[in-house]
């Protein structure tokens, strides 16, 4: 800062003024930047607590969809199996009685005995996947109903064996009412396993909607927060905005406020001087002033001859240097 003929007491006063707006500046400019950065912070939590929430959640569908197709699948297709093997076991035993010749009733004995065999492997498959009461419950009268028709099977085929088709005959009406039985406690079973089914897939779309309700609500905590911290932030410029004029206006009493010819330089151009300086150097605004250039204020002018304005020019020119 420059100055012809400036007291130091407003010299004083303006660079006391300039070094409070710049420690105030400062303090604001802090705080805007504290604000940001716990802003961004916050942010940068809650975005990662929804990609984590989004990628629990989305592991937890995956998973019981996987259950859910693992145990339908696996489940239903043994409890399939047992029934068409029971199916396959009537079919063989009701050939044996068409049968003639004993070779062919062996024949349709082994298919009959093979027929058990598959019946019991997907049997014990089913128990070793893991069973609730209701499904254990159910598989055990299966057992307990089967336990007689074996024995009916076993008895039709010896009396096939002595040639008593009546019997055998009798025998395989009462066996084909126990099958009923059994068919109907696979059937239960298959219901049962539909039911559970039911209940997982419900569950999956409650977890479904819990996820979109849990990613939507962290969302929208995130918008709200960043929205508030926009707005004080804005609040926070505006504030300075409102400071730095009020600033400039309190300067510009200052300088305007002296008898004195003021000019505030930097090292291109003049950015800032009062009236009593313009009316010094003949021109009009600041924009003409900043025409002339420095060189009009340098000790080399032209303007040097005037013994007035030697003094002034001598002044500006041992503060550019």
């Amino acid at each position: 800062m420059i100055y012809t003929k400036v007291s130091n007491q407003i010299i004083e006063r303006i660079l006391n003024n300039k070094a409070e707006t710049q420690t105030n500046q400062q303090s604001i400019a802090k705080n805007i930047r504290g604000t940001l950065a716990f802003g961004l912070l916050i942010s940068c939590i809650f975005i990662t607590a929804i990609g984590f929430t989004s990628w629990k959640i989305l592991n937890i569908l995956d998973n019981h969809i996987e259950e859910l197709v693992e145990e339908s699948t696996v489940k239903t297709d043994l409890i399939y199996d047992m029934k068409i093997a029971a199916v396959e076991r009537n079919l063989y035993l009701l050939m044996m009685l068409l049968r003639d010749d004993s070779f062919g009733v062996d024949e349709e004995w082994m298919k009959f005995r093979n027929q058990g065999s598959e019946f019991l492997i997907a049997r014990e498959k089913l128990k070793n996947l893991g069973l609730n009461d209701e499904e254990s419950r159910l598989l055990n009268q299966q057992r307990e109903l089967s336990i007689e028709t074996v024995q009916l099977q076993y008895e039709i085929y010896e009396n096939i064996m002595v040639s008593d088709h009546g019997n055998a005959l009798i025998k395989f009406n009462q066996h084909l009412d126990n099958q009923v039985e059994v068919f109907a406690s696979l059937d239960a079973l298959l219901g049962h396993q539909k039911a559970i089914n039911s209940m997982k897939v419900n569950a999956t779309r409650q977890s479904e909607s819990v996820a979109i309700r849990t990613i939507i609500s962290l969302s929208i905590l995130v918008i709200f927060i960043m929205y508030f911290i926009t707005i004080y932030i804005i609040k926070r410029l505006s504030l300075q905005a409102l400071f730095i004029e009020n600033e400039g206006l309190k300067f510009k009493a200052l300088i305007e406020g002296g008898m004195d010819a003021v000019l505030v330089l930097d090292r291109k151009k003049v950015t800032d001087c009062n009236q009593n300086a313009l009316k010094l150097f003949v021109v009009d605004s600041l924009d003409e002033l900043n025409h002339l250039g420095f060189d009009y204020f340098s000790r080399f002018s032209d303007i040097k001859a005037d013994k007035d304005g030697h003094g002034v020019f001598n002044t500006v020119n041992h503060a550019l240097l």
